[in-house]
């Protein structure tokens, strides 16, 4: 467990936080508004000092914004990419399965991109139950307490990764409120971009790497 001292703040702050990912106002609002009205009538503030770091302000003030306004609004202008995915075949699945398995297997390689001391979660993670057969290829973590969603791509990357990155951070964030790690971070590994999916990603803040070389002398480095 990350911390479990801040009692009802952190149940508040969190059933308040996943409602404003799932797009449920009513859920949203109701929870913001406990959160307030806690705040105001504590006389100790240093719990919610503590807790209330940079990264969960950050999501408030966006949820104070939407109560004020009514609804929802667009972080990001969505528009449709005239691109299209080509389908890979047997052998680049299974050579893009390899790469993530060498990856997997020298967490080594992420410590300069993803803040250090990288531990593997899983390979293949299932994101969701039943029905749901959604997997990321990679789950780490550092030493920080980030928790990071990874999609591989063997070639480019096109509008598609967008969507499934969104999906899988999506999954993780839900459950920060049982606070075994503290962050969400996006990451996507490609052999290159197409302009829409590098312009999407970057502002949405995830973190976008490019592989080169073969199993034997695979390189990472930041897109740039």
């Amino acid at each position: 467990m990350i911390n479990s001292g801040y009692g009802l703040v952190s149940v508040l702050y969190y059933k308040c936080y996943n409602a404003s990912l799932l797009c449920d106002f009513s859920e949203m609002e109701m929870f913001y508004n406990f959160l307030q009205k806690e705040y105001k009538k504590s006389i100790d503030k240093t719990v919610f000092q503590e807790f209330l770091d940079d990264e969960k302000m950050k999501n408030l003030n966006i949820i104070k914004k939407q109560i004020e306004m009514g609804k929802f609004f667009e972080v990001f202008e969505n528009f449709t990419p005239m691109e299209h995915d080509i389908e890979m075949t047997e052998s680049e699945i299974e050579e893009e399965k390899m790469i993530v398995k060498k990856v997997g297997k020298n967490q080594d390689m992420l410590n300069p991109f993803l803040g250090g001391d990288i531990k593997l979660i899983s390979i293949e993670f299932k994101c969701g139950g039943g029905k749901n057969k959604e997997r990321c290829d990679m789950v780490s973590k550092n030493e920080l307490g980030t928790i990071f969603p990874i999609e591989f791509k063997l070639n480019r990357a096109t509008h598609s990764v967008v969507g499934q990155i969104k999906k899988y951070c999506l999954y993780f964030q839900l459950r920060l409120i049982n606070q075994t790690y503290k962050k969400v971070q996006g990451v996507v590994i490609a052999h290159s971009y197409s302009k829409f999916a590098i312009n999407e990603l970057k502002k949405r803040g995830y973190i976008c790497l490019t592989h080169s070389g073969n199993l034997d002398n695979l390189t990472l480095r930041n897109f740039s």
